[in-house]
């Protein structure tokens, strides 16, 4: 039986969840964002799937600490980095994604 209080994690359905493609090294990979219902600045997971190496790596965030799934290279945790320095000047209103610009 799975702990309610990490049910997100096996769902992936906490708000704000999206699934992208994504090219990293020249291969397919989907880069997943989910996080925690009601906690979700405190609570959160990103992951890169690549289906054609079946792949899991990722950073998962609880309680504002930060953990590498697995073994994650120095590339993917660039990109990690950089997705979320992007998003913190968004929420800055220093950038704003297409989204808001094309409303």
């Amino acid at each position: 039986m799975i702990k309610k209080n990490v049910l997100w994690l096996y769902t992936l359905n906490g708000p704000g969840s999206t699934i992208e493609p994504l090219i990293i090294d020249n291969e397919k990979n989907y880069y997943i964002f989910s996080c925690k219902p009601h906690e979700c600045e405190e609570n959160q997971i990103e992951i890169i799937y690549n289906p054609n190496k079946e792949k899991i790596t990722g950073i998962i965030m609880e309680r504002r600490k930060a953990k590498w799934l697995t073994n994650t290279s120095e590339c993917t945790k660039k990109y990690f980095k950089f997705r979320q320095a992007v998003e913190r000047l968004i929420l800055k209103g220093s950038i704003y994604d297409n989204s808001e610009r094309l409303q």
